[in-house]
Order: C-alpha cells, then sequence, then structure tokens
C-alpha cells in the first residue's frame, strides 16, 4: 500500500542540467565503494523487499522510503529499506511531520 507524495519537499527538483540521459542512477550497478546523498523521501510503504525484516526490534512494521537522490533526476528515485538510511534520520522525521500536519489541515 504506498502512501501518496510529500508536497513539502520544496526542493525535490533541482537543476536537471547535471544529468545525462545515459547516466545511471543510484539504483543501477550498485558499488558498496560510492555512497550518494538523499536529498528527499518522496512516499513510504511496507517493508515488502525480502532481504531486509518485515519487523523492528519492538515487533512494529518496518517501512521502506522512496528516495530522491541529491544530483540525480526523479526517474533514479529508487525504494530503499530504513535499515539503510540510518544517515538521514532528520529527512525520515522531517517527511512523517509534514505528513502529519497535511493530514491536520484536511
Amino acid at each position: 500500500e504506498e502512501e501518496e507524495e510529500s508536497d513539502a519537499e520544496s526542493e525535490s527538483e533541482k537543476d536537471d542540467d547535471k544529468d545525462s540521459d545515459n547516466e545511471k542512477g543510484p539504483g543501477d550497478e550498485w558499488d558498496p565503494n560510492e555512497s550518494w546523498t538523499v536529498q528527499a523521501i518522496r512516499k513510504h510503504r511496507k517493508s515488502i523487499k525480502g532481504s531486509y525484516p518485515k519487523y523492528n526490534k519492538h515487533q512494529e512494521r518496518c517501512y521502506e522510503y522512496f528516495v530522491k537522490w541529491e544530483g540525480w533526476k526523479e526517474e533514479s528515485n529508487t525504494w530503499e529499506h530504513e535499515n539503510s538510511l540510518t544517515s538521514c534520520t532528520k529527512l525520515i522525521n522531517k517527511y512523517w511531520a509534514d505528513k502529519e500536519k497535511a493530514e491536520e489541515q484536511k
């Protein structure tokens, strides 16, 4: 079950001129020696990736987040498990706060 995109990330589309059409995104041909910066969290879903746990140590359902990578086009966005996004907890917290705020305004 996918959730709606967060409209709160105003920096969602950075200068696309940096990317050429033939460049691969972070999700393509993954290299463990490279790292990318998360620019924004677009949406979330319940964890479905088989190689990751579906529940955390508190028996709460794990999530995957649709990640916009800094310096990459939207087409390069990828689903990432919360366990692999430990360095961007501020962005994840902001995503949930913005989502809650949007729900309150409905």
